[in-house]
C-alpha cells in the first residue's frame, strides 16, 4: 500500500523513537507540533533549509554568542589505582562572569530586598531572617574578606552537588556541582535558570580554573 507522505513521516519518527529507551510519548506529539510550527508560522521550507546536526548547532550558537570560554576542557587524571579518568575543567571566572553579565538574571527584581548590590550590606535593619544577607554570620563574613576596601564585590556563592541525576536505568550516571549567587532573592534561588553548572562527576572529581 502506498500510504501518504504524512502517514509515512509518522511512522518513520515513531520508530525512531521507539528504538530510544525511557522516551516520553508525549514526544512524538511535541515534535509533530514544533514541525508544523516552523513550517506555517514560521514559513520554513524544510526542502531548502540547512538542518543543523546537534554538534553542529552547539558549535554554530557558541560562535553566534561568543561562548567557547564556557566550554570545558577535557583533562585525563590518574587515579591512585593506576586508573585512568577524564574530568571536565571549568572557568570558573568565565561561569561567574556568564550570570553578571545576563541582563535578563541581573535586574533589581530578581535580588534580595534591603541588600545594597555593591557593598554587600543591608540597606535598612532587620530582625527577620529572611535572605542570606540576613543572617547572623553575613556581615562576619563579609567584614572579613572585604573590610572597608573601595572596589572590593561581595559575591558569596551557594553550592550544591546534586546526587539525583541518573541515567536511563537509575544509576548514578554523573552528578553536577551547579551554583548561584547568594543575592538573588529566595524565589529565583529556587529556579534552575539561576544557576550554572561549576563540574560534574564520575567519581567525585572536579578541577575549576580561575
Amino acid at each position: 500500500m502506498n500510504l501518504p507522505p504524512a502517514v509515512k513521516f509518522g511512522i518513520h519518527l515513531q520508530h525512531i523513537l521507539s528504538s530510544h529507551r525511557g522516551v516520553d510519548l508525549k514526544l512524538f506529539d511535541d515534535i509533530t507540533n514544533l514541525i508544523k510550527y516552523h513550517a506555517i508560522v514560521e514559513t520554513t521550507n524544510f526542502s531548502s533549509v540547512k538542518l543543523y546536526q546537534r554538534n553542529e548547532l552547539t558549535t554554530s550558537l557558541s560562535s553566534l554568542y561568543n561562548l567557547h570560554h564556557l566550554k570545558p576542557i577535557l583533562h585525563q587524571v590518574q587515579l591512585n589505582d593506576s586508573s585512568v579518568v577524564t574530568v571536565p575543567i571549568f572557568d570558573v571566572k568565565a561561569v561567574i562572569l556568564s550570570i553578571l553579565h545576563d541582563t535578563k538574571r541581573m535586574q533589581t527584581k530578581h535580588f534580595a530586598h534591603g541588600y545594597d548590590l555593591f557593598s554587600g550590606k543591608p540597606t535598612s535593619s532587620t530582625t527577620t531572617i529572611h535572605e542570606i544577607h540576613t543572617c547572623v554570620l553575613w556581615n562576619t563574613a563579609r567584614n572579613y574578606y572585604c573590610r572597608d576596601t573601595m572596589n572590593a564585590f561581595p559575591l558569596a556563592l551557594v553550592c550544591f552537588y546534586d546526587k539525583t541525576h541518573t541515567d536511563l536505568h537509575g544509576a548514578l550516571s554523573c552528578a553536577p556541582f551547579v551554583m548561584t549567587f547568594s543575592f538573588f532573592n529566595e524565589k529565583e534561588r529556587s529556579c534552575d535558570e539561576f544557576y550554572s553548572v561549576l563540574g560534574y562527576s564520575q567519581p567525585v572529581i572536579w578541577f575549576w580554573t580561575i
